[in-house]
């Protein structure tokens, strides 16, 4: 519960998987083939919760995911406030 307050999540989700990664966004670290990826995971009805930052190309990929799927995806990138 004190991640989807904290990050500005729906509490009435709180029955999905939550998965929460922490890492630099980069294709050294997979960000290339999880991009691809994204909204066939998100279609399983979970939360995923993402702090990084980096690569600015992926970054902006996430970002467009997240403006479109609010509800399964949280993005927070350095430097960024949370919403709330």
């Amino acid at each position: 519960e004190a991640v989807f307050r904290e990050f500005g999540l729906e509490k009435s989700k709180l029955e999905r998987p939550l998965l929460a990664m922490i890492s630099r966004i980069d294709p050294q670290k997979g960000f290339d083939l999880l991009v691809p990826a994204l909204d066939n995971l998100l279609a399983q009805d979970l939360t995923f919760v993402l702090l990084g930052s980096g690569n600015k190309e992926i970054e902006s990929r996430l970002q467009q995911i997240a403006a479109r799927i609010r509800e399964h995806l949280a993005l927070y990138q350095a430097g960024q406030p949370r919403r709330e």
